[in-house]
């Protein structure tokens, strides 16, 4: 009973955790337009150059967050080496 209730607990600050990270991330992606636009409209930058920063910028994120939602990566990385150790290993005939 009290395990259930710190599981719950847990997951919910984690899905508030993934909430505020994937607000945040929509958040600076609408700031980057918006400041993209901006430069465009004063003949700073150009179209192209815009939207390859916006792009970049956008691409990023998803990576990132991949790796920050990475729990016990220590785990991950020991699970990965076995893997490629079973990989390298000769047939047995």
């Amino acid at each position: 009973d009290s395990l259930s209730k710190v599981e719950h607990r847990l997951k919910g600050r984690a899905a508030s955790s993934m909430a505020a990270t994937n607000g945040l991330v929509l958040a600076l992606d609408v700031a980057m337009v918006a400041l993209s636009c901006a430069l465009c409209a004063q003949g700073v930058i150009d179209f192209g150059q815009a939207f390859v920063c916006v792009a970049a910028l956008m691409s990023s994120f998803g990576p990132v967050i991949a790796v920050a939602n990475l729990r016990g990566l220590q785990q991950t990385l020991a699970s990965g080496a076995r893997v490629l150790d079973l990989l390298d290993e000769q047939p047995q005939t």
